[in-house]
C-alpha cells in the first residue's frame, strides 16, 4: 500500500510539472505574439509616415503650411551659448534662418558650418530642443599673440591667425614680426614653424613669474638667426636661437639674478648658444 501511495504521489507530481511547462510555454508564445503585434504596428506607422511625406507632397505640404500659420514646431527662439566675443546677432545672422521656419527643417550641419566661418568661432554645436528653440552652443579662439602681415592679426594657442584687428582696437598683446605674405606664400612650412616656435617660446616664458612681470613687447622670427625677444619694462634684447628655450632661459635668470640691480644698465643678452649668457650694456654700461 505504501507503494502504492508513493507512486501516485510521483504521478501527481509528474503531472503537476507538465502542466506548469505547458503554462510556461504557452506564456512565452503569447508574449512573443505580443511582442511582434506591437513591433508590427510600430513598423507600420514608421512606414505610413515615410510614404505620405515622401510620396503625398500634396498632403505634406498642407501639414507645413498648417503649423507654419499656426507657430506649430516653429523657430521662435535661438539660444546662443559659449560666446563672448562674438556678438549674438551675428551669429543669429549667420544663421540665415527663415521668417517661421520649421525647427525640423533646420539643416543643423550646414548651419553649423556657417558660423563657424565667423572669426572668433572655433567650433560650434547646434542641437533642436522641442518645441520652438534652437540652441548653439560655440567654443570661442582665444588670442595669445599678433602677428604683423603688412596688417595686425590676431593669433590663437594652435597658431590659427583668425583676425584683423580693427583700427583704434585697445590691444596689449606680444607681437610677432619678421614673417610677409609673400614669404607665407612661398614658404607656408617654413613660416608655419617659425610661427610655432614663437607660440612655444611665448609659453615658456609664462611659466616664470620675473618674465611674466618683465613681459613681452615683441618677438622678432628668423630662420637664420632664430627667434629675439624685446621684453616690455626694461626694453631688453634677448637672442634665444631656435630651440632649448626653457633651458635658455634658466640661464638667463641666472644672469639676472648674479646681477642684481647691475641690471638696469643692461640693455640685451644672448642666449642663442644655449651653453653661455653674453650680456651687453649701454653707454652708461662696463
Amino acid at each position: 500500500m505504501v507503494a502504492v501511495r508513493r507512486k501516485n504521489n510521483q504521478n501527481k507530481l509528474s503531472n503537476i510539472s507538465r502542466e506548469l511547462k505547458r503554462g510556461r510555454k504557452k506564456k512565452k508564445k503569447k508574449a512573443f505574439g505580443t511582442l511582434l503585434i506591437r513591433t508590427g504596428v510600430v513598423v507600420l506607422i514608421i512606414l505610413g509616415a515615410v510614404l505620405i511625406w515622401t510620396q503625398m507632397p500634396p498632403v505634406v505640404s498642407y501639414f507645413r503650411q498648417l503649423f507654419i500659420q499656426r507657430g506649430i514646431g516653429t523657430v521662435k527662439e535661438v539660444v546662443v551659448q559659449g560666446n563672448y566675443h562674438t556678438a549674438k546677432e551675428g551669429i543669429v545672422q549667420q544663421l540665415d534662418l527663415e521668417p517661421g521656419m520649421l525647427l525640423f527643417d533646420v539643416d543643423l550641419a550646414a548651419k553649423q558650418a556657417a558660423v563657424e566661418k565667423l572669426p572668433y568661432v572655433k567650433t560650434a554645436q547646434l542641437s533642436r530642443q522641442w518645441p520652438d528653440r534652437l540652441l548653439v552652443s560655440v567654443t570661442e579662439r582665444v588670442p595669445v599673440a599678433i602677428v604683423n602681415l603688412e596688417q595686425l592679426y590676431y593669433v590663437d594657442a594652435d597658431g590659427q591667425i583668425f583676425k584683423a584687428i580693427d583700427p583704434g582696437e585697445d590691444v596689449d598683446l606680444p607681437v610677432f614680426t619678421g614673417l610677409s605674405v609673400a614669404q607665407l606664400k612661398k614658404d607656408p612650412e617654413q613660416g608655419r614653424m617659425l610661427l610655432d616656435l614663437g607660440l612655444k617660446l611665448l609659453s615658456c616664458w609664462q611659466e616664470h613669474d620675473r618674465f611674466r612681470q618683465e613681459g613681452i613687447a615683441e618677438i622678432h622670427l628668423d630662420n637664420a638667426f632664430g627667434l629675439t625677444v624685446f621684453t616690455r619694462r626694461h626694453v631688453w634684447q634677448l637672442r634665444l636661437g631656435l630651440d632649448r628655450f626653457r633651458l635658455k632661459l634658466k640661464h638667463w635668470q641666472k644672469v639676472l639674478d648674479y646681477l642684481g640691480r647691475e641690471v638696469e644698465q643692461v640693455t640685451g643678452f644672448d642666449c642663442s648658444t644655449g651653453d653661455s649668457v653674453v650680456v651687453r650694456y649701454g653707454a652708461a654700461g662696463h
